[in-house]
């Protein structure tokens, strides 16, 4: 007899919603750029929202664990570390 196990993946997400450009300017504060970004809005790109909805993760006992800004600088730090 075997076990057979199904495998799907769910988007998860802070379940707040911030502009390309809040995002932007938290990783320029993360990694200390002291430089301008520039947003080309002849021709913008992407997904027009950046909102994921979480109800299904959470069905299954998905819970946050690490805020946004605590994940990107974790993400950062990692990257130096294992460059």
């Amino acid at each position: 007899m075997s076990l057979k196990t199904k495998h799907f993946l769910i988007n998860i997400g802070s379940e707040i919603e911030y502009s390309i450009k809040q995002y932007a300017n938290m990783i320029k504060k993360i990694i200390k750029f002291k430089g301008d970004v520039i947003f080309d809005k002849i021709h913008p790109d992407g997904t027009p929202r950046k909102l994921l909805d979480c109800k299904l993760a959470k069905r299954y006992g998905w819970v946050h664990k690490i805020k946004l800004k605590e994940g990107l600088a974790l993400t950062k730090n990692d990257l130096v570390k294992n460059l």
